[in-house]
């Protein structure tokens, strides 16, 4: 699937829909002013104020400033919960389920997405996840995957994992974050996965919990995420967790081009601060697209840019 956040690819479609996208990016406004707007849906909108980078004295000036000052969300947790408050039925997640743009998209809004990511966490909740331990999953970009990026970072820390490595080096990862839950697709959903899966399983027996998306079997032993999400609030966490700064919210491992892949953790505070300059910089917003073809192993943070905006 192709994750094409809250682009309205119709404007470009038609027979020749590659030719006509722009050559160059179209560059919003506000980049040129001190001022940007941020768009509220019916409610409104909202001017937020931004320090104009003209030469290294701005930077210098901008770098004076302490970082939680500008942050608006601690995390990219409360910065979707945010989003869902100021502009609940804008679109957050497009996903072309075929990969053509002129096909009709998944389209999910922000208040769903908060709603699923938020009963995917309690599910994790549930199943025994606590901060400081990590839930994998090895999936291809599809909703789910959203759902497990945010409500895993809710629940504890969240392992992405490249299902396009070896099943060997996706043993190995695992094993590294001390993974007991594996989030992944179905055998009908995803059937080369699914093989590397059955590797993996007989390779841990620490793997205590699969959760699969596209149905599941209980005489494998595996779970139907989506016969059980509906089990969980939609509203609240149900660890009442107050996720701090410094902690671990997710694991991404490097390129295995070297031999074992390594993990890199990334705290809250990092992702916040990450999503918050890479959205301000290049001017984000609730309307913006990012195209997504990337591996779900990819930095989730790039999937969180239009929300703090």
């Amino acid at each position: 699937m192709l994750f094409l956040d809250v682009l309205r690819f119709s404007d470009y479609a038609g027979p020749d829909a590659h030719s006509r996208l722009p050559r160059t990016p179209v560059l919003p406004s506000h980049l040129t002013n001190v001022v940007g707007t941020l768009n509220l849906g019916q409610g409104g909108m909202e001017t937020m104020s931004y320090p104009t980078i003209r030469d290294n004295g701005d930077f210098r000036a901008l770098e004076r400033r302490p970082l939680e000052d500008m942050l608006p969300a601690p995390n990219a947790f409360e910065a979707v919960r945010l989003a869902a408050q100021r502009y609940p039925d804008t679109i957050a997640l497009k996903l072309l389920q075929s990969g053509d743009p002129l096909s009709t998209p998944i389209e999910i809004s922000y208040r769903e997405f908060l709603a699923r990511s938020t009963q995917t966490a309690n599910l994790f909740h549930d199943l025994g996840l606590r901060p400081g331990a990590a839930v994998s999953f090895l999936l291809p970009l599809c909703a789910e995957a959203y759902y497990t990026i945010m409500g895993g970072d809710a629940a504890g820390i969240v392992n992405a994992v490249n299902p396009m490595l070896e099943d060997w080096q996706i043993a190995r990862i695992l094993e590294a974050a001390d993974s007991r839950i594996l989030v992944t697709s179905a055998p009908d959903h995803n059937e080369e996965i699914w093989r590397k899966v059955q590797q993996v399983r007989a390779r841990l027996p620490n793997l205590e919990t699969i959760i699969t998306v596209g149905g599941g079997n209980p005489n494998d032993g595996t779970i139907a995420m989506e016969d059980r999400l509906g089990d969980y609030p939609r509203d609240q966490l149900s660890s009442g967790r107050e996720i701090a700064p410094d902690d671990i919210a997710a694991y991404f491992h490097t390129g295995g081009t070297t031999g074992t892949p390594k993990l890199a953790p990334h705290t809250h505070r990092m992702q916040a601060s990450q999503v918050w300059s890479t959205g301000v910089g290049l001017g984000f917003g609730p309307k913006t697209c990012q195209p997504s073809g990337f591996r779900c192993s990819t930095s989730a943070a790039r999937s969180f840019l239009a929300w703090y905006r």
